[in-house]
Order: C-alpha cells, then sequence, then structure tokens
C-alpha cells in the first residue's frame, strides 16, 4: 500500500531509475509490460503485496478508489466479501467500487478533516489536489459540486 509524495516525483523516478530510452521504449511496448514494470519486481511485492509473476499488471488502478496490487484487491475483498483477486474486472463494477471506496476510506481515514482525508485516499499531485479544494470549497459554500 503505497503513500508517496508524487509531487517531488520520488516515486516514479525510483521506478524507472537508470533505464535508458531503449529501456523505456521496450517497457512501453504494451500495457501488460509496462505495469509489470512498474507495479511488479521488488517494489510491487515490498509495497503492493504483487508476490506472483504478472502482478503488475493484473491489479492495476481500478474503481473509484484506483485500488492496486494485489495486497489492497485481497484486503478490500475480503473486506466487502468478494473474491477480488479471481476477478479483478470487478472492481470497476458500479456498486462494488462503492462498496469498496467506503471501506477504503474507513479504514484509512481517522479523522482530521479534509487535509486529513485527501491524504487517506490518494497521493498529492498539486493540480490535482487545486481541483478537489476548489470542489469542497464550492460544496462548503454552495452544497453542491455543480
Amino acid at each position: 500500500i503505497v503513500d508517496c509524495d508524487w509531487s517531488s516525483d520520488v516515486c516514479s523516478s525510483d521506478l524507472v531509475a537508470g533505464m535508458d530510452d531503449a529501456a523505456l521504449d521496450r517497457i512501453k511496448a504494451s500495457d501488460a509490460t509496462f505495469f509489470e514494470a512498474v507495479y511488479g519486481g521488488e517494489w510491487g511485492a515490498r509495497n503492493l503485496g504483487n508476490t506472483q509473476p504478472g502482478d503488475g499488471a493484473k491489479y492495476i488502478g481500478r474503481g473509484l478508489i484506483q485500488i492496486t496490487g494485489r495486497g489492497n484487491y485481497a484486503k478490500y475483498g475480503k473486506a466487502i466479501g468478494v473474491d477480488l483477486l479471481a476477478d479483478p474486472e470487478r472492481v470497476n463494477d458500479p456498486e462494488i467500487a462503492a462498496e469498496i471506496a467506503v471501506v477504503y476510506i474507513q479504514d484509512r481515514y481517522h479523522g482530521g478533516g479534509w487535509e486529513a482525508l485527501k491524504r487517506a485516499v490518494g497521493n498529492a499531485v498539486p493540480a490535482t489536489e487545486a481541483v478537489k479544494d476548489a470542489a469542497f470549497a464550492r460544496f462548503m459554500a454552495e452544497g453542491t459540486y455543480a
């Protein structure tokens, strides 16, 4: 389960550090190759529970929360009573995605207001943070996101 400060490029640069252009072209050759390179290997095993070959591509970000990794699919599937390891695409089912979002937030958010809630459900990306903050301010002022 990853908590990275994406705004500093710490995580993303670590994943491709030392790769030359040819190596980067190889991992971009297919979605499976790319996701296995990014979410597999030792990093994927340590941070996402991706312990089997192919897990990086199989357990990509899906659903409302974009859960990623064998570990999260197992944990949140068990929490809602659905075998997500056997059928990872089920995370995209709207009802299942909503159930996962609820248990994910309950698991990770333990109070502390808006800033703590944002940290509990995602990584900080400045442009995205600005959109979230504007939507939240609008909701607090007007009671709507529209």
